[in-house]
């Protein structure tokens, strides 16, 4: 685990690949703003554990957990969110790509206050799990295609669970034009439907190069009373309009994958 984590930090000074769309940001919309975090981008670590293992790795984060609390230190690991049956995007956000030119020093100055074979130990077992693939992005925040409830925003940290999409946006103009627009429009009709959930869109642009979005919630409860995007933005456009927007967005859809999120909190620092 150390190793991924210095990898991650080198990872970031290597070019930028493309996002999943090249359109430029749109200029500003009436749409509400969306405090998804103060920070523009995330560093996030993808670690895919062979379902025989779950077990063992999440008992050697445990474990380790015990080991950084007792020596006062940090892996700089930052928020894990189980995705799926056998997946973990560790998540952290940062401000500057400048600040990984000390990160991975500060990380090792803390960890040297752990036992040199606690660090062993966590890596045998939890590096012991994984399967391909494994891997690093970065992702950065698209506040243009995001939504929150007003006074209720939610960030990786701060939810309890919701659902993780990915999806590769067809690069032409038109069809990413076609996207955004009808994902602006289909934020505000949330805005006015006063939907519960909050919507964090990113950008990678560093990894596979998706448009990653994570609907958040506070509690299992409260997303699964959660009407759908189409049942909400059709209470205040009506249903053909809401169908419109979201063939919209499918027509300018290559590829879309949608998984549950459950915010390890038991496996975060």
């Amino acid at each position: 685990m150390r190793s991924s984590i210095l990898a991650l930090a080198l990872a970031a000074a290597l070019p930028l690949a493309c996002a999943a769309s090249v359109r430029p940001a749109p200029a500003p919309i009436s749409a509400p703003a969306a405090s998804v975090s103060p920070a523009s981008y995330r560093s996030v670590h993808i670690d895919t554990i062979a379902p025989s293992m779950f077990a063992q790795f999440e008992s050697a984060r445990r474990e380790w957990l015990a080991e950084l609390h007792r020596a006062n230190a940090t892996d700089g690991r930052g928020v894990f969110l189980q995705v799926g049956a056998n997946r973990f995007f560790t998540v952290r956000s940062f401000a500057k790509f400048g600040d990984f030119d000390t990160r991975g020093e500060a990380i090792e100055r803390s960890l040297a206050a752990v036992p040199k074979a606690a660090g062993d130990r966590y890596d045998r077992l939890a590096d012991g799990a994984l399967v391909f693939p494994h891997t690093s992005e970065i992702w950065r925040v698209d506040a243009d295609l995001s939504y929150a409830p007003e006074g209720a925003a939610l960030t990786e940290r701060t939810a309890a669970c919701g659902r993780l999409v990915l999806e590769d946006v067809r690069p032409d103009p038109d069809a990413s034009n076609r996207y955004w627009d009808a994902t602006a429009e289909t934020n505000r009709a949330l805005a006015e439907a006063h939907y519960p959930l909050t919507r964090a869109s990113f950008r990678t642009v560093y990894g596979a190069g998706h448009l990653v979005t994570m609907w958040l919630a506070r509690s299992r409860e409260e997303l699964d009373a959660a009407p759908s995007v189409d049942a909400a933005v059709a209470r205040v456009r009506g249903a053909a309009r809401a169908a419109e927007l979201a063939a919209a967005c499918d027509a300018s859809i290559v590829h879309r994958e949608t998984e549950p999120i459950v915010v390890r909190h038991d496996l975060t620092q």
